[in-house]
Formats: structure tokens, C-alpha cells, sequence
């Protein structure tokens, strides 16, 4: 038309000067990553493959991105295009030459497709829609909710503890127990998670992100903190794997040397100072030293108390814990204790910790030195019982013949009053 010559294009192809420009082709796969950074709200990172250009090198294409809450949509973010891929400007992708791009969603339903431009600021068609569900799925123990189960939700728990709550903690997967408390065992619990190989997966779990399961809340055993000669020994009956407690912030202490290897935090809080130690790899504490304190200074005329007392186990369970002051072992020669005293039909031979005994060998004499009952006991472990139903009310005497397992032989006496 008026001696000028038209270059004809199709949808495939656009000028540029005298030649033709195909269209890019774009990326063809899409994936995503979330975290959550605050409630139902979540880090979403988009990443994809690169597209392709005959014309512009695949470093100097750029990509851009619409994402919306339907397919097709651009509510979330505009792409700068039509549906068809047709460029409303001549300008880069929204996402330049980056081939991911982090944004800020709240949980629902996602659609998301991107184009490649070229050189020329011609678009390609878009990718397939890529649809993305923003939930949460956070597996059990996974407390800081970024969808792994690893040493930082343990420092989260801990943290937690410390009174120090992350910006990000998901306290119904912190708390692997589901007993409603956040406290060490909860530390050993994810470490078990940990070294079992099942941070990838909730136990148990389906495909209802929610469906925990929950480690058992039943104490599986017992284990005691006890108070003798100004020190605390720790007495389990199963491994003692961490442990929680607080004293008064008054009291001074010195943990014991054998502890190097253990985590051990403290903090004070409302004149309570309060103890977490527990191991990376859940190793028993009492393999380590069955003492905790080998030195404690308290003011005079107070009473040591132990509170709040947590202790873990193998697994992830728990522990019945207690604390027992044996003080009265102090100043005594004897290393034995008997009571209830009067006693009704039984009673119990508490040993002083100080000492393993494997054997005990009891006596009982009446008033008239007669003696009326014997019995051997091979300890199984410091707290033994002895029936004395069959003893006539009145007062005897007792005699214990105990073996160590540095076969020392120890022998003391006691009176008995029998109702």
C-alpha cells in the first residue's frame, strides 16, 4: 500500500527490523516451598525450570508470573499480560531474570503460570497452571512450622521453655506428648524423631495434615532426685534421657564435672531457678554420672525443695519423677532406714544411696533376745520389704547384715515397735 511492503507475522512470530522473531516458549515446570512466619500465614517461594528462545540467550530471557485464586486469575499478582500471553507493555517479567520469586500468602488455594520474555519484550504463551494449596501439613514436632523436623524445633523448644517464643511456634506439634505442657520430655521426643528417621512424616499420620500421633503421656517408670550430704543423685529405674526442675534461686550449686558432655541451660524466673539438661542424641544421663549436684549451699533455716520435675526416657516417654530428701543418712551412722515404725505387717529397708547393696541379711529378737524371724534378701534395689504380719505386737530388735558390691560388710541395728 502506497509503494510500502507489509511483512506478514502469525501468532508464532512478531518483526524485528527486517527479520522474524519467534515467540519464547515457556518454563514447564513449577514447584513450590512454604513456611509459616506467623499464624495462617505463610513464606511461599515459587521456583521453575528456564524457558527458550531461538533469538535471546535462555541468561537474558525474563519471567513473568500471575497467580490468583482461580485458574486464569491475576488477583493475586498481575503478570503484565493477557491470558493469550500478549504483552500490555514493553517492559521485563515481573520476576526479571530470577527463576524464583518469594511472596507472602495466607492459607487457600493457588493458582499460579509463568511466561518467558525475550529480548524484545515479546511474551510467550503461558505455562500450564500450576495449582498450590497453602495448609498447614506441619508434621509432629515440628515447632518452628517449616515443614522438617530438626534441630532448630528443639532450640525452638527451648526457647519456648526459656520464655523466649519464637516469632514462628506451632505449639500443638511442640508439645510431641500432647499433654498440654511444653517442657523437656518434648525435647527428647523430637530427638527421638530425629535420629529415627521420621522428621519427613507425622507419626502416623495420613493425608489429614492434622491427624497427629501423639507419644504416650503415661510415665513408663520412676526415677527420684535424691537430697544426701549436700549433694542430688539421680535414681532411675529406667534411662533418664533429660530432665527438668527448678530450685530456689538462692541456692548456691555447683553441677557435677560429669555433666561437660550434657546440654545443661538454666534460667531464673520468680526467684526459682530453673534446670533443663538433656543430650543432642538422647544418650542416658545416669550412663554419664548418677550425680547431678555434687555441691549445694543452702540458707539456714530453709528447706531444700525440688519442683516442677520433668524427666524423659528412651522414645520420647516419660518418667514419674520425685524428689526424696535423705538428709537424715547425714549424721547417722547407720546407712539403713526402717519404717513405718510402729509398723502394722510391713515394712521397708531403704538403704543409704552412698551404697550398693547386693545382700541383705535380717535378724528380728524380741525383748528377750530370742530371735524369732530371719530372712535373706539379694537387693534388687535400695528400697526393699519386709513382712512382719506374723510378729506379735510389742518390741524387737533388728539386726542387718548388709554386703556391698565392693563386698563391705556393714551391720546395723534398730528398735521396732510392731502394732
Amino acid at each position: 500500500v502506497n509503494g510500502v511492503k507489509l511483512q506478514s507475522r502469525n501468532d508464532d512470530s512478531t518483526t524485528k527490523g527486517s527479520s522474524l522473531n519467534t515467540k519464547p516458549e515457556p518454563p514447564t515446570t513449577i514447584s513450590y516451598q512454604r513456611q509459616r512466619i506467623a499464624d495462617k500465614t505463610y513464606e511461599v517461594v515459587l521456583s521453575w525450570n528456564s524457558g527458550t528462545d531461538k533469538e535471546t540467550p535462555d541468561e537474558a530471557l525474563t519471567y513473568s508470573l500471575m497467580v490468583g485464586t482461580t485458574e486464569g486469575a491475576q488477583n493475586i499478582l498481575a503478570s503484565g499480560a493477557n491470558s493469550n500471553g500478549k504483552r500490555s507493555t514493553g517492559t521485563k517479567g515481573n520476576a526479571e531474570n530470577n527463576k524464583s520469586w518469594k511472596m507472602v500468602l495466607k492459607e487457600g488455594e493457588y493458582h499460579v503460570a509463568v511466561q518467558s520474555v525475550d529480548a524484545s519484550f515479546v511474551g510467550s504463551k503461558f505455562s500450564d497452571s500450576f495449582e498450590f494449596t497453602v495448609t498447614s501439613s506441619t508434621k509432629l514436632g515440628d515447632s518452628n512450622g517449616d515443614d522438617s523436623v530438626n534441630i532448630l524445633d528443639l532450640t525452638s523448644n527451648v526457647d519456648f521453655i526459656l520464655g523466649d517464643t519464637p516469632s514462628v511456634f506451632v505449639n500443638e506439634v511442640a508439645d510431641v506428648n500432647g499433654d498440654g505442657d511444653i517442657n523437656v520430655a518434648d525435647i527428647s521426643g523430637i530427638v527421638n524423631i530425629i535420629m529415627n528417621g521420621s522428621a519427613g512424616i507425622a507419626r502416623g499420620s495420613t493425608y489429614d495434615p492434622y491427624n497427629w500421633e501423639y507419644f504416650s503421656d503415661k510415665p513408663v517408670g520412676d526415677a527420684t532426685l535424691v537430697r544426701r550430704d549436700g549433694m542430688i543423685y539421680l535414681e532411675n529405674d529406667k534411662p533418664v534421657t533429660s530432665l527438668q526442675f527448678s530450685i530456689d534461686s538462692s541456692v548456691e550449686y555447683e553441677l557435677s564435672e560429669e555433666l561437660e558432655n550434657v546440654t545443661v541451660v538454666n534460667f531464673v524466673e520468680d526467684n526459682k531457678r530453673t534446670f533443663l539438661i538433656y543430650t543432642f542424641n538422647n544418650q542416658p544421663i545416669d550412663e554419664l554420672t548418677n550425680v547431678i549436684f555434687d555441691y549445694l549451699d543452702i540458707n539456714d533455716g530453709d528447706d531444700l525443695e525440688i519442683k516442677d520435675m520433668v524427666a524423659g526416657t528412651n522414645d520420647g516417654l516419660l518418667l514419674n519423677l520425685k524428689f526424696s530428701d535423705e538428709s537424715f543418712f547425714d549424721d547417722s551412722e547407720n546407712v539403713m532406714k526402717i519404717y513405718p515404725n510402729p509398723a502394722v505387717s510391713n515394712v521397708n529397708l531403704l538403704t543409704d544411696i552412698t551404697k550398693k547393696v547386693e545382700n541383705i541379711e535380717v535378724d528380728i529378737y524380741n525383748v528377750l533376745g530370742v530371735s524369732v524371724y530371719k530372712t535373706s534378701i539379694d537387693s534388687m534395689g535400695r528400697l526393699n520389704d519386709l513382712d512382719v504380719s506374723m510378729l506379735s505386737s510389742g518390741v524387737y530388735t533388728v539386726r542387718v547384715r548388709m554386703i556391698t558390691d565392693k563386698n563391705e560388710e556393714i551391720v546395723n541395728v534398730h528398735k521396732l515397735i510392731k502394732k
